[in-house]
């Protein structure tokens, strides 16, 4: 606010030198006409010679008193930063695992590799271990079994099989770069039984993918040992288990990369589990010689033992470090043996679900206290000189400084009026040229998203066009529709579908829900319109085979990475039927007013978008009376949050539309104002964060008046179709 205010008064006074100088006053009072305006360049003086006076002299006074606060900041800010980065590239060392076995799960469920045939493996797992350096191995073992894995292992490629034909005999070759096995010249040759391994029961011990507890990955024969976690689950192809996917990483490459960070030159960083056992170090072994894991505490290190004090060790004290605002408990003083005074940092991380581990950073005081001290000699020689400089640079230097600002003012008026096109050249300083160059992006900017803007605009009237505009006439039948968009466009589809061998005393209703909201998804919801038109117009087809027809247009180009939910219905209110065919929407919902009862009309199959080649099932509600009330919408209606982020909920829904029908009696247009209030009432002053889209229908006597309702629809807080602002 103050600095608003100080911008203001400036600007003010740019305004009376300019009008001064043009010999222009408006709004002057005689005093203020006789009064004479200092001049920029004397402006320019004060304001270069002043703040560096006022600041040396600051300087001098601030430097004796908080220099060391200020190093210690300066150093708790270099421990937090070191510890956070180090916490996320642990993580992204960790997921490489989870995105290859996520890889490997498809092949197998799309049949691109065997569970059976293992062989076949070789090359692929050759492949992907050449191109996935975090990885340490890939292992599949199946019921029968037989597995096959490639390991990175005692400085090479290491290739083995089981056969669980003959009581698991398993071979293991060294792998050669080219992908090939030398299996003239086996390694090793045991029994290795993939089901009694750790990673094959915890995957199916948990029934869904898991990482397993840190464990000894490997050992050679002079009893070295490498730790390592793996990613392991369950294929399932056709609802039979094909097998165990396990892909290991080893813990040792992080201790090689803390040891690469220039943080571990000064001073040390230590990963710990909730155990307390170490996970990586950058300096001192994570193993025991007898080939055990060890604490901290049990390190051979000094800065490990210093800080081994101070970490908390049980897993209520990590879950309460995890809930500080700096992730941790952050920097604190400890001494550490030969060293002295050090800052240590304790920040808990989570690289993968189930899992409490801590980053350790320690650095010595002595690594940022030196540079304290020598900036504070600086800063008193500088402030002399700043000092004694500084009359002599604003008088020298005003004039051309005053010049630059002079047009960077008047260039500014120029933008401020419109002319994005102008452009602006300051010479002297390579300051002032970028301040030139930022200034000319700045007018290029605003021009762009002036223009970008106006796409939008476009864009938002293309999606309001693509809407219906009024809900179809038909016998029997009350139907209104609402649909909201929490931005300028969305992905909400909402329409009444036109088919020639339709009678006219049926409506089709179609509804669906794109993953997300905006552009992409505006898009999406225009393509599946398309298609369900186009497929709706050929005639002769279940709603079944139009559901299958759309998901096949948006299933062969996913790689927009878009899903999409959608309802199909006919209602034949004569008969009291309604038909549907749902792509994973939430069912509709039936009110019946005399009964005083809710149905759901269940019945859907996968959503849109997913694969090729789905089949999707027609399913039919009969025995629908008149005066019951159809509720379709998308999950914006019920989950609409207030302030206080709870959801509306589809109990809420209940209740308005028990309330609205007052047993029979309340229209589809009284249902749905009473849904729209309701929903505006709840989320307050808050924002929607999703599209709102709903349709109710309600069934009449055949004999009642026929009537076509507009459909309101708002996009991004302005309502359009049913007139503007109108509400329902």
């Amino acid at each position: 606010m103050l600095g608003q205010r100080a911008a203001r008064r400036y600007h003010a006074r740019v305004v009376d030198v300019s009008s001064h100088e043009r010999g222009a006053k408006p709004g002057a009072s005689p005093r203020d006409e006789n009064r004479p305006l200092p001049s920029l360049r004397t402006l320019v003086t004060l304001i270069v010679v002043l703040p560096i006076a006022a600041a040396a002299t600051m300087m001098l006074f601030i430097s004796a008193l908080t220099s060391r606060n200020i190093s210690e900041q300066l150093g708790e800010e270099l421990i937090t930063s070191a510890t956070a980065r180090v916490g996320g590239e642990v993580t992204n060392y960790i997921h490489h695992a989870m995105r290859l076995s996520d890889l490997y799960a498809r092949r197998l469920e799309m049949g691109r590799l065997s569970a059976t045939n293992l062989v076949a493996w070789e090359q692929v797992m050759f492949d992907d271990l050449m191109t996935a350096p975090d990885v340490a191995s890939i292992c599949f073992g199946n019921p029968n079994g037989d597995a096959v894995y490639l390991q990175r292992a005692h400085g090479r490629l290491e290739l083995g099989i089981a056969d669980g034909s003959r009581d698991c005999a398993a071979v293991e070759w060294r792998a050669f770069p080219n992908g090939a096995a030398d299996r003239d010249h086996p390694l090793r040759t045991y029994r290795y039984d993939p089901r009694t391994r750790p990673w094959y029961t915890a995957a199916i011990e948990s029934g869904q993918a898991t990482w397993t507890p840190a464990y000894f990955w490997f050992g050679d024969a002079g009893g070295a040992t490498e730790t390592g976690t793996g990613y392991t689950r369950q294929i399932v192809v056709k609802g039979k288990l094909a097998g165990v996917l396990t892909i290991d990483v080893t813990l040792g490459a992080v201790s090689d990369f803390l040891r690469r960070q220039p943080f571990a030159s000064k001073g040390a960083i230590f990963i710990v589990d909730d155990q307390g056992y170490l996970i990586a170090a950058s300096e001192g072994p994570v193993t025991s010689p007898d080939g055990r894991r060890i604490s901290l505490a049990a390190s051979n290190t000094a800065f490990a033992r210093a800080v081994a004090e101070r970490a908390p060790q049980t897993t209520t004290s990590l879950a309460t470090a995890a809930t500080m605002p700096s992730g941790g408990l952050g920097p604190r003083p400890i001494e550490v043996e030969g060293v002295g005074a050090a800052r240590a940092n304790f920040t808990a991380f989570t690289p993968y679900p189930g899992t409490r581990w801590r980053v350790i950073t320690v650095l010595p005081e002595s690594a940022f206290l030196s540079q304290a001290h020598a900036m504070r000699t600086r800063s008193l020689w500088l402030a002399a000189i700043a000092v004694a400089g500084a009359v002599i640079v604003g008088v020298v230097f005003s004039r051309r400084i005053s010049r630059p600002i002079i047009r960077l003012c008047r260039h500014v008026k120029r933008i401020g009026a419109g002319d994005f096109a102008a452009r602006l050249e300051l010479e002297g300083a390579r300051e002032l040229q970028q301040l030139a160059a930022e200034t000319n992006r700045m007018a290029a900017g605003l021009r762009e998203r002036m223009e970008m803007e106006k796409s939008l605009e476009l864009a938002t009237h293309v999606q309001q066009s693509l809407l219906p505009k009024t809900t179809p006439g038909v016998r029997g039948l009350e139907i209104i529709g609402h649909s909201r968009y929490c931005e300028s466009t969305g992905g909400d589809y909402l329409d009444f579908i036109d088919v020639a061998d339709l009678p006219d005393d049926r409506a089709f209703i179609a509804v669906g829900d794109v993953m997300g909201h905006g552009i992409g998804s505006a898009l999406l919801m225009a393509t599946a319109r398309a298609s369900v038109r186009t497929s709706a117009a050929l005639g002769n087809e279940t709603l079944g085979q139009i559901m299958a027809r759309v998901n096949d247009v948006l299933a062969r180009d996913a790689r927009h990475g878009l899903f999409m939910t959608m309802l199909l219905l006919i209602v034949e209110p004569a008969d009291g039927i309604v038909r549907w065919a749902s792509a994973g929407h939430d069912p509709a919902l039936l009110y019946d007013p005399e009964a005083d009862d809710f149905h759901e009309l269940e019945g859907a199959d996968l959503i849109l978008g997913v694969e090729v080649a789905c089949h999707y099932s027609d399913f039919q509600h009969i025995g629908i009376k008149p005066g019951c009330v159809l509720f379709i919408g998308t999950d914006g209606v019920w989950e609409a949050r207030d302030s206080g982020h709870d959801m509306f909920s589809k109990e809420r829904v209940r209740e308005v539309i028990r309330a609205a029908a007052r047993r029979g009696e309340g229209s589809a247009r009284d249902v749905a104002t009473a849904l729209e209030r309701a929903l505006d009432a709840f989320v307050g002053s808050s924002k929607y964060h999703d599209d709102v889209t709903f349709v109710v229908a309600r069934f009449v006597p055949l004999e009642a008046p026929v009537e076509s309702l507009p459909v309101v629809s708002v996009a991004g807080g302005v309502a359009a179709g049913g007139g503007e602002g109108e509400r329902l």
